[in-house]
Order: structure tokens, then C-alpha cells, then sequence
């Protein structure tokens, strides 16, 4: 606690030497923390050199003299100070004077300090002679000056307090019924809050219905975890009423009034005028049509249209060269029925067009392989019973009838191999006609 006369109130003592002169320190035996005790302790007056090492505290005897009187001491609070003139480095120990060294005051009271190292060991103590003055006031005395004075003055404090301390209502929580009532103080001193908790009454949550089959209604109450009611009620199912008569026809509606229809709402769909890509178009009466498909129209495919389409996935060709055959140019090919007859299967007459129409393209030079892409899988892979190739060069006019091994390769059937038994010389810039025999 701070006082605002506590330099008055303090009593300084430098001590330099354990034997410096300390003049009689002096006290009133009815004060309380009314003298403040400071000893400034230096090494001779030089620095001191553990700072940190020492404490003290304050020691009492009321008469050292009586077996039956142990003393007794006050541990004292420590100050480093560099705040002298000199800059001599202090250590002051300071504590307000106990009640309990005026309470035992005597004539031979005997008041001293000592000084602890680190480890506890007392290094230095002094006795510091003291005047104790005696208390105007004795309050073990059966009666006091003025008695009626104290006890207004005693009254007079007690209705500041009723004055000052007050309890206010702070916030106030509804609980629900199954909790219980809560109150709590916040706040310190004598002004607090009171904030509350308070369960509300219980209601009915919930009503629930479901229809009987039986003729007896049911009730059946419960309550849910807040610790309102709950109703479930059994209800008999009545009897079918008759039906009524039939209603008149409603007004047609109008167009306005239904939407446009989207992915997922119904509504009115807008045709526009039928094209060869769109194929749909309205009557006056609302009929639907829907145009027949053909090269040049989009539209509904025939059964004969069908039929073509299916002959046109067992057709046969070549699509364009591979490997080593990339020195070739594809001019033209030929799209078989099927495969016997692209292959020449049916007889080895020359009959048939080219299978394809190549154009060398690169330098010349003894071709032995020959490698396509067909325009479809072909049904058989691995090697072909067709043997012959004939080879047309139709820039020079010359037929070579060539001996080869036909072959579908199994990992991908579109692939076709030709091996000749003995190479042909091509030219650059030579057209050649190819055709394959059994």
C-alpha cells in the first residue's frame, strides 16, 4: 500500500562499516505501518559486489534477557541502487515496522538487522538502538476517551457500506424445462451483477395425427428431450362420403399462359421450317412429318437404306499405305462386295478392277514388301491362301505376275502384309497398278 507522506514516514540509514555509529531510530507503539525502515548497505563504501546474493530481514526482542521470550524478525524487500551521487553501488532492505515489534514493545526491546549470503548463512548483524514511544490510546484499557464517538463513527461506516455495495441484475436466460435455475455474481468489490438462469414453463412441442382403422380414438402424451409435451393422437378413419356431381368444363387456356418447354418443364415446342439438316415439319392440322433420309437430306433411313448400310460394312479396301510402302502415293482404290473378291478369290482372271493405284513418289529402286491399312477389319488374320500379286506398271505398259505371302496381322487386323518371293524394280514417278489373286 502507497501513502503519500511515505518519505516522511521512511527512516534512512546508510551503513558503510559494521561498527558505523547508527543514531536511535524512533517509534510510536500505536502506529500501524507508521515508519518505514531502510538500510543502505555499501562495502565500506565501495561498491558491493553481490548484488543479487544478499537479503535481510529485521529482527526483535522485546527482553533478551527472558528465557521466555523468543523475538521475532520480518523478512525485508531488496533494491539495487546506482541512485547516489557518488554511484556507489547500494543494496537497501527496507520494511514497514511490524505491529507486532510495537505490541511487545518494553524498555529493554532490542532491534537489529541481518544479513544473509546465497546459501542463507547470517554474514553480518547490527543492533539498531530504538525510542519507542508510548500509544496515546490503550486498547486493552476497559474504557476509551470518548466511547460514544467510536461507536458513531463504527455506525457511520457501516451505512457508507449498505450505501455503496449493491447487487444488479445482469443478463437473465431462459432455460429450457428440464434444466435447473442457475445465478452467478461477476464483478469484484462491493458493486456486483447477478446473472440468471430460469427454466420456463413446459409446452406442448408437438401434435401428431394418424388415422385408425378401429372405432376408438387414442391419446398419448410424452415428453421430448427439452422436457416439453408431446400428443400423439389416434383418430378413427371416417366413411366415404358419396361421390359428387361432375363439374362444368373449364375454360380452354390460353397459349400465353403455358410455358415455353425446356429440358425439364413441360411447354409449347417450336418447329422450324423443315430444311435438308432439319427434317421435321407441321401441318395446318398440327400433323408431324418427318422427311425421308438421303445423300442430301437428314431424316428418317428406310428399311432399304438399312439393307445398303449393312452391305457397306462388309465392303473391303485399302485406305493407305504403311511401313515401307510410304514412299507410295494412294491415286485410287477400289471398294470390294467383300473380301473373297477383293482378294481375288473367285477367280484369277483379270476381270476386276485395280485393287488400288499407286504412284512412286520416292527413288527408285527392288521393292519385296508391300504393307496397307484396310478400310475395315479384316475376318481372318494370320497368313492368307492367296499367293499372287500382279503388278501393272502402267507408265512403261508392263505386267509382272508376282509369287508372295499375303498376311492380316493378329495384333491389329486393318493391317495387311505382302512379301514378295523375288522383288520388283519400281521407278520414281511411275504409276502402278496392283491387283491381288488367289
Amino acid at each position: 500500500m502507497a501513502y503519500e507522506i511515505e518519505k516522511y514516514r521512511t527512516i534512512e540509514t546508510t551503513l558503510d562499516l559494521a561498527n558505523d555509529y547508527t543514531p536511535p531510530i524512533r517509534l510510536n507503539g500505536g502506529d500501524r505501518d507508521g515508519r518505514i525502515l531502510k538500510f543502505n548497505i555499501t562495502n565500506g563504501g565501495d561498491d558491493v559486489d553481490d548484488l543479487n546474493g544478499l537479503s535481510a530481514r529485521l529482527t526483535w526482542n522485546r527482553d533478551p534477557t527472558d528465557p521466555s521470550s523468543g523475538g521475532g524478525y520480518a523478512d525485508m524487500s531488496k533494491k539495487n541502487n546506482t541512485d547516489n551521487a557518488t554511484g556507489v553501488h547500494q543494496v537497501s532492505f527496507t520494511t514497514p515496522v511490524p505491529a507486532a515489534l510495537l505490541q511487545q514493545a518494553s524498555d529493554r526491546m532490542v532491534v537489529g538487522i541481518e544479513i544473509e549470503d546465497a546459501d542463507w548463512h547470517v554474514i553480518a548483524s547490527r543492533n539498531i538502538p530504538v525510542i519507542i514511544e508510548p500509544s496515546r490510546i490503550n486498547p486493552k484499557a476497559p474504557e476509551i476517551a470518548d466511547p460514544l464517538k467510536d461507536l458513531h463513527e463504527t455506525i457511520g461506516k457501516a451505512q457508507e457500506l449498505i450505501d455503496t455495495a449493491s447487487i444488479d441484475i445482469g443478463t437473465v436466460t431462459t432455460l429450457t424445462p428440464t434444466k435447473k435455475a442457475t445465478g452467478a455474481l461477476t464483478g469484484t468489490g462491493l458493486k456486483r451483477k447477478l446473472n440468471l438462469g430460469i427454466p420456463r414453463g413446459s409446452k406442448i412441442s408437438i401434435v401428431t395425427a394418424t388415422a385408425l382403422d378401429t372405432a376408438t380414438p387414442t391419446v398419448t402424451t410424452g415428453t421430448d428431450t427439452n422436457g416439453d409435451t408431446t400428443i400423439a393422437l389416434g383418430l378413427p378413419r371416417g366413411k366415404q362420403g358419396e361421390k359428387g356431381d361432375k363439374g362444368d368444363p373449364g375454360e380452354p387456356g390460353g397459349v400465353g399462359n403455358v410455358p415455353i418447354a425446356t429440358s425439364t418443364t413441360a411447354g409449347i415446342v417450336k418447329i422450324p421450317t423443315a430444311t435438308t439438316t432439319q427434317p421435321l415439319s407441321v401441318a395446318s392440322d398440327g400433323t408431324v412429318t418427318v422427311r425421308t433420309a438421303s445423300s442430301t437430306q437428314a431424316g428418317i433411313i428406310t428399311a432399304a437404306q438399312v439393307t445398303r448400310l449393312t452391305a457397306l460394312d462388309k465392303e473391303q479396301s485399302i485406305e493407305q499405305t504403311n511401313g515401307k510402302t510410304v514412299q507410295f502415293a494412294i491415286m485410287s482404290a477400289h471398294l470390294y462386295a467383300d473380301e473373297e473378291t477383293f482378294f481375288g478369290a473367285r477367280d484369277n482372271l483379270l476381270q476386276y478392277p485395280f485393287n488400288c493405284v499407286l504412284y512412286h513418289k520416292g527413288l527408285g529402286g527392288n521393292f519385296t514388301e508391300f504393307s496397307f491399312y484396310l478400310r475395315r477389319a479384316a475376318s481372318t488374320t494370320g497368313i492368307l491362301p492367296y499367293k499372287h500379286l500382279y503388278v501393272v506398271d502402267i507408265t512403261d505398259k508392263t505386267l509382272h505376275n508376282l509369287a508372295c505371302t499375303m498376311e492380316i496381322s493378329t495384333v491389329n487386323p486393318k493391317a495387311l502384309f505382302i512379301t514378295l518371293d523375288t522383288g520388283i524394280a519400281v521407278k520414281d514417278g511411275n504409276l502402278y497398278g496392283l491387283r491381288f489373286m488367289k
